[in-house]
């Protein structure tokens, strides 16, 4: 019998395709999946990549489905399916982060506890459940504040709130049910704004990229980023970052502290650090592969983080050298409105991809597609990938993509053009 590696999947940092590629050479994949609309969209696409196993609500009868198909590994790459996928490694004997570690990973208001009893970042915090415990957060929090859901990845309902007042309006609007025309959500975070330094250009903030095996971390690499749309989206990310030896060496010190504190001991983690005069300061750590990270690393280094993230599933003990490509290798997007839209189309698509230094342009939404306008996820326009020389050159293709690419929307029933970054701030 061959090798057989069990994938949580459900919406997350890589695609089907990405997955099955990353994965044929270790061994048969087989896809588990959690009821989700996102699944049942991708159903037919699954079917063909791999053995698909739709499971059950039920822990106790998704072990037993899980194991009459005796896979050797289990893993994922999706933030939402971490819980479940502890769960069934767990009840399998197949090696996975504990559920306790997992609560911490995936609950930010347990993290942030947890990151403080170690001694490794104290942000002010409070959890809120209710407008009432909105007007009770300890005396610590000074505003200006972020509100964020206990719960949630791709920067979900994030915002800075400037008041009380503000505030007590945003909460209500999140915690009420989607049926009265709320967000859902069942509990927040509120903590302390963390103030970046003067980084323009670029972003003031990173991410670091570990694989953590058998609790050793090793870091892959420091990912730079361009500047946050509002209120906390993600515009592009590059490697190397413009941080220096001297600069990154706290950076990734406080990255391993955090991973250690949460206790994760196997797989791959995306951690957020924000870049304050004080010092490096946590954002957030994820307890998976970060969004389009796989796209870079396979670019500037040949190294498929998929593929890793399988052998080390299957129990082999890795460990990984920082990656230092020769060249700035970027990932960036155009994102929509926070404004509804009816998204109409692009222009200047055929003259994008004549610019030198860029390697592709992907057209992520289709022409008629009807934008809703929130914040409640990060969602993209396009993708937009190339190489440059050094920063300063990759700054000047990205500008030039701006200049190329005109989009056209419908919005307040009125038809009009719009540059990207033009689009994303209205």
């Amino acid at each position: 019998m061959s090798t057989r590696l069990a994938v949580v999947y459900d919406r997350g940092a890589v695609s089907p395709a990405e997955i099955s590629s990353g994965l044929r050479g270790l061994g048969e994949v087989v896809f588990l999946c959690p009821e989700t609309d996102h699944n049942r969209d991708l159903l037919p696409l699954l079917r063909e990549m791999g053995q698909v196993i739709r499971l059950s609500s039920d822990r106790g009868e998704a072990v037993r489905q899980v194991a009459g198909a005796s896979p050797d590994a289990i893993l994922t790459f999706s933030e939402r399916a971490l819980p479940i996928t502890s769960a069934l490694g767990t009840g399998l004997g197949l090696p996975v982060n504990s559920e306790e570690s997992v609560r911490r990973l995936t609950d930010k208001f347990l993290q942030r506890s947890a990151l403080r009893d170690a001694g490794v970042d104290s942000v002010e915090c409070a959890a809120v459940s209710s407008v009432d415990e909105w007007w009770r957060l300890p005396a610590g929090l000074v505003f200006p504040v972020v509100v964020k859901p206990s719960r949630g990845a791709g920067s979900r309902n994030v915002h800075v709130v400037a008041d009380e007042r503000a505030g007590e309006e945003l909460v209500a609007r999140l915690l009420a049910p989607v049926r009265t025309g709320g967000a859902g959500e069942t509990r927040l975070v509120v903590e302390e704004l963390l103030t970046g330094r003067d980084c323009a250009p670029f972003g003031d903030y990173v991410s670091v990229e570990s694989l953590v095996c058998d609790g050793v971390v090793s870091h892959i690499a420091i990912t730079g980023k361009l500047p946050l749309s509002r209120p906390f989206r993600e515009v592009g990310q590059f490697w190397p970052s413009t941080l220096s030896e001297r600069d990154g060496e706290p950076v990734l010190r406080l990255a391993a502290a955090a991973v250690r504190a949460l206790g994760m001991r196997t797989g791959l983690v995306h951690t957020e650090v924000k870049l304050c005069a004080e010092g490096p300061r946590v954002i957030e750590v994820n307890g998976r592969l970060g969004g389009w990270i796989n796209d870079l690393s396979t670019r500037a280094a040949g190294l498929n983080l998929v593929e890793l993230a399988g052998r080390v599933a299957l129990g082999e003990r890795a460990r990984v050298d920082p990656v230092a490509p020769d060249r700035v290798y970027f990932k960036c997007n155009n994102l929509p409105p926070l404004r509804p839209c009816r998204f109409e189309g692009v222009d200047g698509v055929d003259q994008v991809r004549r610019i030198p230094g860029l390697t592709g342009y992907r057209p992520l939404v289709r022409p008629g597609a009807v934008l809703d306008g929130s914040a409640v996820d990060t969602y993209e326009l396009d993708v937009i990938t190339g190489d440059a020389a050094d920063h300063r050159d990759m700054l000047g293709i990205i500008d030039a993509v701006s200049e190329s690419l005109t989009f056209v929307c419908t919005i307040d029933g009125r038809q009009a053009r719009f540059r990207g970054p033009e689009l994303a701030a209205l």
